[in-house]
């Protein structure tokens, strides 16, 4: 599986590989990919990804609501979604749901989820990189901003698919699901959200900002927002711009951060600088079953991910928290104009 629940790499039922290489030399007895509804208790959904020791690996939950529209179950797009995976991933089988208890009625000030993505990240970093980012972030916040600003919240469980572009896509591992589909998951998932928990805040965060997986999710997010105190923000679009650099994909920002949340999680003698050469694949677009080109960082010279580390990234880090805490007071003073 993809989401990251320890500290471990490549060991146990948890992966957060560098490459596909990774779940090939772990040698899984088979590949889930479980369809099912957004509701379980983090601890409930947890235990089950872990594959409880049968060697089994899962990649992250669609809402099986995803593929339904109105009435009309699109079974074209289902078949669409589930070739793209099967072709990257091997056969595997599909989980119909996972019945566990759904989240309590309780009143929070803020409720956090995670619109995460599964990509590369060159070879230092893992595919859960963004995934890691915002586990890391809502982790600090309800450790320290949440206190400081005496909050109730919840974390909601994240959807860990997205839009990514074709120069990330040449690395094994990477999802794309492709904007109609990930508009129909998001829909049900920031629904299923704001309808259960509609009188608490809820701020979306992702770790990913492709301009085309922020503008879907942005569109379906804000379709929700009368009546709901509701927002939504790229991780580092919560720092203040004066005082922080945001540039480059695996680069120096982001390797640091990923450091300071998951440090025995970055492997350091593979960090390299580089270019992506974005011009390249817009003029010639993806190939498939191409070589992969260059470091997959887009970073050098200052921002080459080689001059990273944890201290630079607590830096970004605790921003990040003031960021959230001003995102709450603007959301509560905002909501009911």
């Amino acid at each position: 599986m993809f989401e990251t629940l320890s500290r471990s790499l490549n060991k146990g039922t948890e992966l957060a590989a560098y490459s596909w290489k990774g779940m090939r030399d772990l040698k899984p007895k088979s590949v889930e990919l479980p369809v099912m509804s957004c509701w379980l208790r983090p601890e409930v959904y947890y235990d089950y990804v872990r594959g409880k020791g049968r060697g089994v690996y899962n990649l992250p939950p669609v809402p099986k609501e995803a593929f339904i529209k109105g009435k009309n179950y699109d079974r074209e797009l289902e078949r669409d979604f589930l070739r793209a995976v099967e072709k990257k991933y091997g056969d595997f089988r599909m989980i119909d749901d996972f019945k566990g208890p759904e989240v309590d009625d309780t009143n929070y000030d803020l409720v956090l989820g995670n619109f995460g993505v599964i990509e590369q990240h060159g070879f230092h970093l893992p595919l859960d990189s963004d995934n890691i980012r915002i586990y890391g972030l809502i982790g600090e916040f309800l450790g320290k901003g949440a206190v400081r600003k005496s909050l109730v919240c919840h974390q909601a469980p994240s959807l860990s698919y997205g839009v990514t572009g074709p120069y990330e896509m040449d690395f094994p591992g990477t999802i794309n699901t492709g904007p109609e589909i990930l508009e129909g998951m998001c829909r049900n998932y920031v629904s299923e959200i704001s309808g259960s928990l509609g009188n608490s805040g809820i701020l979306f965060l992702t770790a990913y900002a492709h301009p085309d997986h922020l503008g879907v999710i942005e569109r379906v997010v804000y379709g929700f927002k009368e009546g709901h105190s509701i927002e939504f923000k790229f991780d580092f679009g919560l720092l203040d711009p004066e005082r922080f650099e945001v540039r480059g994909h695996a680069s120096r920002n982001e390797t640091s951060v990923i450091m300071f949340y998951r440090p025995g999680m970055v492997d350091m003698s593979q960090a390299v600088g580089g270019k992506v050469d974005r011009e390249y694949f817009n003029k010639r677009g993806y190939v498939e079953g191409a070589e992969p080109v260059g470091s997959g960082v887009d970073g050098d010279d200052d921002n080459s991910p080689r001059l990273s580390t944890p201290e630079f990234g607590k830096g970004y880090v605790d921003g990040m928290v003031d960021g959230i805490g001003n995102m709450y007071q603007e959301m509560s003073l905002g909501y009911g104009d």
